[in-house]
């Protein structure tokens, strides 16, 4: 198996895209730059024509949140084989399981204390 590229596509860009010979040159080295931030990459008159939100390996599934033209990652390192579940249903209940364990086991910074209160 090999490595995958999550990227957000900004459907408003896409005559500027098609029109961009460098579209493709760009995308690569966003997705080759992306660590840890979302890298966006032009396009024409747009900013933001996609952003390469994640890159991971096969083997492992992550949950990426879509909208308001950018997409965040909400979990990662699920197994892939979550995937093989036939029953769409199946599929939804065991996907948000694993993100709801996932997301409860993350440690919680402490709230800070209000001043003067006791």
């Amino acid at each position: 198996m090999g490595w995958n590229a999550s990227v957000v596509v900004l459907l408003d860009a896409l005559d500027d895209i098609e029109q961009d010979p460098e579209f493709g040159r760009k995308l690569v080295r966003a997705i080759r730059k992306q660590l840890r931030e979302p890298q966006y990459v032009t396009s024409g008159r747009s900013a933001n024509a996609a952003v390469v939100v994640l890159q991971h390996h096969a083997d492992e599934l992550s949950v990426v949140a879509v909208g308001g033209n950018m997409g965040r990652v909400v979990c990662r390192g699920l197994p892939w084989s979550l995937l093989r579940e036939a029953d769409n249903n199946k599929f939804r209940e065991q996907i948000v399981r694993e993100v709801a364990q996932r997301l409860s086991q993350r440690k919680r910074a402490p709230e800070p204390q209000k001043g003067g209160e006791r």
